[in-house]
């Protein structure tokens, strides 16, 4: 009698849902903490200028990098009584925690099964990609909860069927929102205007004319959350933009893909053919020599003159990119798939080797192996085509969540592979998309993921094996 009142406790605790939830957050930070057991963050090529920026929001580097993960990095060496990195860590695992919850109640609220909905929260939140970023002094984590919890906002809003032409609320957070993924990665700067055309010609709820008002407030608390760093920028470099990264960007692509010759005229190219040396190269580059390339943007970084008209001079890469149009789309159209085919899994062989230098290794060797195989599989092979049947799928429903979801993965992978000159670049992007590439398949095919469909499933499965 009292086993069985012993087992009909566990039972009820396995199916309390504060518990499940308690126990897949414990899970993946567990398994974060297994990943990293010396709580040390990677210090990568950017790091530094995050850090300069925190010590001195006057910095250069301000111009090239918004501030909100220096501005965290800068609570931390004011707050931690430790050594301020615990700190990044410690505001990591809370972020990774609440994206736990987060996808938790969106698979609740889709109604699907608890059997789908589990492992995939765990396989999403442990996956290389994440925990490698996780571990990381850059603000790529951050950016991936930012689009998430935007992400989450907007399908409340949707899913409820609170939109109100009246209420500005929802508003509210998502202007706010998207203003602080702006402040994390300038990618994020122009997508305030997709989700303008989203809430503009997808939603149609409201009212034509009380659509127009409300992103008339969408608007303008996106621009309350981004314009004090902007009047910051101006005040003290007379920088008009929230960045100049792109710019640099789009100059190296330029140089890359052999479109020097038709720069004549701009302060960059002046510079270059001061140098024989550095100008022949110039002359000669083409993207399939990236060798080359990489000798040119050496010998381009020792000069301060250079480093300068790189990040400031747009004139360069409008004339090389507005002669060469179709080129330039061309190899970055050829480059795509790699946005979506890309496994990572090269910086995670041996994670100590290029990730975070660990002193030792808590993983078995033939775990790593299993770990790594598996994740191989799913960026390789199930994600790029679970990508597209979900894209098809969203061609022929046009749900409004599949479409949002859509909006968010185009736009950031055409961003990230237009604006990037290298494809580790892009490798390093990926992750702020990541955890909505990963469930895009699940939100898109939710009606065949309930626990009514499971259940036809298995009738229909039974009864075949009957008949055999």
């Amino acid at each position: 009698m009292k086993i069985k009142k012993l087992y009909d406790i566990i039972i009820k605790v396995l199916k309390n849902e504060v518990f499940q939830v308690f126990s897949i957050i414990l899970f993946i930070n567990l398994f974060s903490i297994s990943y990293n057991p010396n709580f040390d963050m990677r210090w990568g090529g950017d790091a530094g200028n995050y850090w300069e920026i925190a010590n001195d929001f006057s910095s250069d580097f301000a111009m090239s990098r918004p501030p909100l993960f220096s501005f965290i990095i800068y609570i931390g060496l004011k707050l931690s009584i430790f050594d301020w990195k615990y700190f990044i860590l410690l505001f990591y695992s809370l972020l990774h925690s609440v994206m736990a919850l987060m996808f938790w109640r969106l698979f609740q609220k889709e109604k699907i099964a608890k059997i789908i909905a589990v492992p995939s929260i765990i396989i999403i939140l442990v996956s290389p990609r994440i925990l490698y970023y996780k571990h990381d002094l850059s603000p790529e984590f951050l950016l991936s909860f930012l689009i998430f919890t935007l992400f989450y906002s907007i399908h409340k809003t949707v899913v409820s069927k609170s939109l109100d032409g009246d209420s500005v609320d929802h508003l509210i957070i998502w202007g706010i929102l998207c203003g602080l993924c702006t402040l994390a990665k300038p990618i994020w700067l122009v997508f305030i205007f997709f989700l303008v055309v989203y809430k503009l010609l997808i939603i149609k709820r409201e009212r034509y004319v009380k659509r127009i008002k409300s992103l008339f407030y969408l608007m303008c608390f996106y621009l309350l959350v981004i314009a004090p760093w902007q009047l910051h920028l101006v005040k003290n470099f007379n920088q008009y933009t929230i960045s100049n990264i792109s710019t640099f960007a789009l100059n190296y692509i330029t140089l890359r893909a052999g479109f020097f010759e038709d720069t004549e005229g701009t302060l960059l190219y002046d510079h270059i053919k001061k140098n024989e040396e550095t100008f022949l190269i110039a002359n000669d580059l083409s993207w399939e020599k990236f060798d080359s390339y990489l000798a040119l943007k050496g010998e381009l970084k020792s000069s301060s003159e250079a480093a300068i008209l790189l990040r400031n001079e747009k004139d360069f890469f409008l004339k090389g990119i507005s002669k060469n149009v179709f080129e330039y789309c061309s190899i970055q159209f050829s480059r795509y798939y790699k946005f979506f085919n890309s496994s990572f899994l090269a910086l995670m062989e041996y994670y100590p080797h290029q990730g975070i230098t660990l002193k030792e290794k808590i993983w078995p060797d033939i775990f790593v192996k299993i770990y790594l195989k598996l994740y191989r599989i799913l960026y390789k092979y199930i994600i790029p085509v679970s990508i597209l049947f979900a894209f098809l799928h969203t061609l022929i429903k046009r749900d409004q969540i599949s479409i949002l979801l859509t909006i968010f993965i185009i736009y950031y992978s055409l961003m990230c592979v237009f604006l990037s000159v290298q494809d580790s670049v892009i490798t390093r992007f990926r992750v702020g998309i990541d955890p909505i590439i990963f469930s895009y398949f699940i939100f898109c095919f939710k009606d065949y993921l309930t626990n009514e469909k499971l259940d036809k499933y298995r009738l229909i499965i039974y009864s075949r094996l009957k008949e055999v």
